[in-house]
């Protein structure tokens, strides 16, 4: 994934990235949709925060059963050169947004709905696409959960198309996997090592075109995540949408706002916000009214909403 700088970055990001880069392999710092219910200890304010090394990053790093990386939480890379070359590009964001920081001596704040940027342009579904966002299931791979888990989608893809321009349809094909013509992406059950999901940006290649699901996303009740909750997340992040979190002060994640844009106002309860990273540590993943008026500003509001077909 290309990584390129903020025109601007957040008061204060590059300390809590190093804040977060140190504390990765802290309890509370979990892999995406982890039943995760603490939150990692801050160091002391005279601590001197020392960066993970690339060697302990990729070390962390769950590997999928065809080789890709799934990195940094939830980000799905091909192989460790990708790895190396994310890590690099977010250790450069840091160092720069560092910089700012010490000139402007203050704290940071947190901020916005955000969408994912490539070459500073945002990486959305164009027109007429993005109302034919068509996937497959594979249902085999889900087993007895394969019914819940196609019911579910649907309700997921639900709660975005009903408010915002986009609508998902599901094609049924006679196999499902990231080799799949005819469909952007495929839906598949595999182990993600303790993550609940994983998905994708626009941008990426048909191939990481994939929203993965851990057997845990199934009974995982922690931060009040449930089953619709993690898809609508996931979701979010298929039509460019990024973490909410990464502009907090004091982050759970390594995560920074490389490749960012502010869209709107900072929301604790968007669904794009890790519910432990939230102040009460829970809430779930629901769409908030700003969320969706931040996706509006993207994508339009839903024809059925406005009586126009787009």
């Amino acid at each position: 994934m290309t990584r390129t700088r903020l025109p601007r970055a957040a008061p204060g990001a590059a300390r809590a990235l190093l804040m977060g880069l140190a504390a990765l392999a802290a309890p509370g710092c979990q892999p995406v949709d982890e039943p995760a219910e603490s939150q990692a200890a801050q160091p002391a304010p005279s601590e001197e925060i020392q960066p993970k090394t690339f060697e302990k990053f990729l070390a962390e790093a769950h590997v999928l059963d065809d080789g890709r990386l799934i990195i940094d939480q939830d980000i799905l890379v091909k192989d460790a050169a990708a790895a190396r070359a994310f890590y690099e590009g977010e250790m450069a964001w840091s160092r720069q947004s560092q910089a700012a920081s010490s000139q402007d001596g203050l704290g940071s704040t947190a901020q916005p709905l955000t969408v994912n940027q490539a070459g500073g342009v945002d990486t959305i579904w164009t027109h007429p696409q993005r109302m034919e966002l068509t996937y497959c299931v594979d249902t085999a791979s889900f087993g007895t959960n394969a019914n819940l888990l196609v019911d579910t989608l649907e309700q997921a893809t639900y709660s975005w198309s009903r408010r915002i321009g986009v609508q998902y349809r599901r094609v049924v094909t006679a196999t499902c996997n990231n080799a799949t013509s005819g469909v952007l992406f495929n839906v598949r059950q595999t182990s993600l090592g303790g993550a609940n999901a994983s998905a994708f940006f626009p941008n990426n290649g048909r191939s990481d075109r994939e929203l993965l699901i851990d057997p845990i996303s199934f009974t995982t009740t922690a931060g009040g995540r449930d089953l619709l909750g993690i898809l609508s997340h996931e979701l979010g992040h298929t039509i460019g949408m990024r973490h909410e979190h990464i502009w907090l002060a004091n982050p759970c994640t390594t995560e920074t706002a490389a490749d960012a844009r502010i869209v709107n106002a900072y929301d604790v309860n968007s669904v794009m916000h890790y519910p432990q990273c939230r102040p009460s540590g829970t809430g779930g993943y629901r769409q908030s009214d700003l969320d969706y008026f931040g996706a509006q500003t993207l994508y339009g509001t839903a024809p059925a909403l406005i009586g126009v077909i787009q």
